[in-house]
């Protein structure tokens, strides 16, 4: 959209288990830490896009690009005190917190990373070319297209018509491996004459989703009963059944539900602040993409954060 700038937030970000750890670190609200990294994070990015400088006319593209630290921000904890309504002292408290963890000094972790450099004006570091280069090697590619379906036209005509000549004799007829030849529409596949049946591929076994939920509600009884199932739920546990063959069976789901009543933090057990209710794992949150594979990757099974 014209006039925006724009940048980008990742998946898992508002779920994210570091947010937790930085509430309780500095014994704010995670609201409020949420709200001030949105805020360190527009204006980081805010210093990175006003530093890019573009003309363009019909027959050149210019870019200038002042040299700045990227992902480096230095708003105030007074701005963002007056802009969140809060104390300069409960900002001042969750920026030390984030330190190490989504801070480096003024650096936000992981920004080369989430927020990958314009490639609108190229990139001679990663070899990115301008939507001008773009355009260019478009136009040539299109045109030595051109140029070789000219030079193709004429052994084109040559073979049409022989070309036509044989799917017509290939509809008509059909030879089996012995040699002997047979009206397509009775054709079937021979071997030394014997007629053989084609073994039909083995179908994908549907989601069982009823027995699925029984299993939770079975190995996880502290968690979150099921009292409906349908719509991005049902879509949900259907990707994870399907992604791999492994989880294709009853079995893999009982282990998988086993795995996670061994995590402390996904069953109610880990430790919370005073006055906080402790986090239980719904059926419905395990079975989105982003939290199945923290799941998988021990993420919630006494590793960092």
């Amino acid at each position: 959209m014209a006039g925006i700038d724009w940048l980008r937030l990742w998946h898992d970000m508002p779920n994210d288990p570091k947010w937790r750890t930085i509430a309780r670190a500095s014994g704010k609200p995670i609201a409020l830490v949420l709200s001030t990294y949105v805020h360190l994070l527009v204006d980081a990015s805010r210093g990175v896009t006003q530093c890019h400088d573009e003309s363009r006319d019909m027959s050149q593209e210019v870019t200038n690009v002042s040299r700045v630290t990227r992902g480096v921000t230095d708003v105030t904890d007074e701005d963002i005190a007056s802009a969140l309504d809060v104390s300069e002292e409960d900002i001042r408290t969750i920026r030390v917190a984030m330190q190490g963890r989504v801070l480096d000094g003024n650096y936000l972790s992981g920004w080369e990373k989430r927020q990958p450099r314009r490639e609108d004006a190229g990139n001679p570091e990663t070899g990115a070319k301008s939507a001008a280069e773009r355009k260019r090697d478009q136009r040539e590619r299109e045109r030595q297209a051109r140029d070789s379906v000219a030079g193709h036209d004429t052994s084109r005509d040559v073979t049409q018509s022989h070309d036509r000549e044989e799917e017509r004799r290939e509809e008509s007829s059909s030879t089996t491996p012995n040699g002997v030849v047979v009206d397509s529409d009775t054709a079937a596949d021979f071997t030394l004459g014997k007629l053989v049946q084609t073994k039909p591929k083995a179908a994908r076994p549907e989601c069982p989703h009823q027995e699925i939920i029984a299993l939770y509600h079975e190995i996880l009884p502290m968690c979150p009963s099921i009292r409906g199932w349908a719509g991005t739920r049902q879509t949900n546990l259907r990707a994870r059944w399907n992604e791999d063959p492994k989880r294709q069976s009853l079995e893999y789901w009982r282990n998988f539900f086993t795995y996670v009543s061994q995590s402390d933090f996904l069953t109610g057990k880990a430790k919370t602040q005073e006055g906080r209710k402790p986090f239980l794992a719904s059926l419905d949150w395990i079975v989105k993409s982003e939290n199945f594979t923290k799941i998988r990757e021990e993420r919630y099974h006494g590793g960092a954060a």
